[in-house]
């Protein structure tokens, strides 16, 4: 069986040779969510909505638990969209609760599209699947499009600590 490489978001290059230390930081949190949808969706709408994740000033990661944490609990940057696909984003990983009229009365398009997307992949919209039968054949297994696909990435840049 080849071997899968994972290919930094957009540019079709293996990660690891991405010299931008939040390429870096985004592969160990989507390593660490890796298997749990909630989790891989929580911390892939952090990372596309590009101004959520805090990392040091010099722009190295803590590691992956307290990136999320102080993340998650460094608000007061943010835009009203941005908090509202912040809250989104800790109770996909924690769990918690959300007032969905709330966060979807006071949301951007862009941040709209993400948090659909965020959904879908939580429901494990990206992995299904139909049975397509083939007349005078064996049916066949026919993999479906993601339910909502997610955005490209948001821009770079974001809160140091």
């Amino acid at each position: 069986m080849p071997e899968i490489t994972r290919t930094a978001p957009g540019t079709g290059q293996p990660a690891t040779d991405i010299e931008d230390p939040r390429t870096r930081i985004h592969a160990e949190l989507r390593e660490w969510t890796e298997g749990h949808l909630p989790s891989e969706a929580g911390v892939e709408l952090l990372i596309r909505q590009g101004n959520l994740l805090v990392t040091r000033e010099n722009g190295t990661a803590f590691d992956a638990e307290t990136t999320i944490r102080r993340s998650l609990r460094h608000r007061g940057h943010l835009s009203g969209s941005q908090r509202r696909v912040a809250d989104v984003a800790a109770a996909l990983l924690t769990g918690g609760t959300i007032d969905i009229r709330e966060v979807f009365s006071g949301m951007d398009r862009r941040d709209l599209q993400l948090v659909l997307a965020a959904l879908a992949h939580t429901a494990g919209g990206h992995q299904h699947a139909e049975l397509n039968p083939q007349p005078g054949a064996h049916p066949r297994i026919v993999p479906l499009p993601p339910v909502h696909p997610w955005p490209q990435l948001g821009p770079k840049s974001g809160p140091d600590l």
